[in-house]
């Protein structure tokens, strides 16, 4: 064989070679975005039922009674915030000098001293990763069952529990005091550990504290009744 033809039989199979790579890699192309559409269908598909079956539960006129129950229990037990008018007496907009006249050292140094107190009294030494699992292991649940129950993605589950200083959104937690099937003390006290509290105050903790003391702890049942009240559905992080 001469040189020249050993080069020309060379260059076939680069040029062969070349292109059972370019198949290769288009194959790969093709079967990673199939994947991906996969994925994301299943993501949607999955966020789409959740979706249908909140506004499938809104709608459901059988559970009408316990709209208009939610709705008497929220005229009865909302509690609107003190404007600065009430706390001063006044029914009128205070002068700088009447603010003044309210405030004075005194008056700071003993306000700072409640404050003191009130939060050494109040504070949880326990972090919340902690309380979850104490709580999941007492009511023995799986891992699984608890991030499913509270519609919680695991890999979040696991950023909670790897790390003693993280803090969920208020919904996460109340998401997970659902799951648990909390009563509203345990529930208060459980979202005390992340820093929070239920208020008269808030339509939407109304909502939730309704829920627990009807025992209504299926996240998807208190988000159709939170779409009722007019509040964001518990979302996640």
């Amino acid at each position: 064989m001469t040189k020249d033809t050993e080069r020309k039989a060379r260059a076939g199979e680069e040029k062969t070679k070349n292109k059972a790579t370019i198949t290769e890699v288009d194959d790969f192309s093709v079967q990673l975005s199939e994947l991906i559409g996969q994925a994301a269908t299943s993501v949607s598909e999955i966020l789409g039922d959740a979706t249908h079956k909140i506004k499938d539960l809104a709608e459901d006129e059988t559970l009408k009674p316990i709209f208009n129950e939610l709705q008497e229990y929220l005229k009865r037990e909302y509690k609107p915030l003190p404007s600065v008018f009430d706390l001063l007496g006044k029914t009128s907009k205070p002068s700088l000098s009447d603010v003044a006249g309210h405030i004075g050292p005194q008056d700071f140094d003993q306000t700072t001293s409640l404050m003191t107190a009130f939060l050494k009294e109040n504070r949880s030494w326990e972090s919340f990763g902690f309380a979850l699992e104490r709580l999941r292991e007492e009511r023995g649940l799986k891992p699984a069952e608890l991030y499913h129950r509270a519609q919680i993605d695991k890999r979040l589950y696991s950023k909670i529990l790897g790390s003693s200083n993280y803090r969920p959104k208020k919904e996460t937690a109340s998401a997970f005091g659902l799951a648990l099937n909390l009563s509203p003390d345990e529930f208060n006290e459980f979202l005390k550990t992340a820093g929070y509290a239920l208020s008269d105050s808030s339509i939407a903790d109304l909502v939730i504290r309704f829920c627990m003391e009807r025992k209504i702890y299926d996240v998807t049942d208190v988000n159709a009744l939170l779409l009722e009240a007019g509040q964001k559905t518990l979302s996640k992080e």
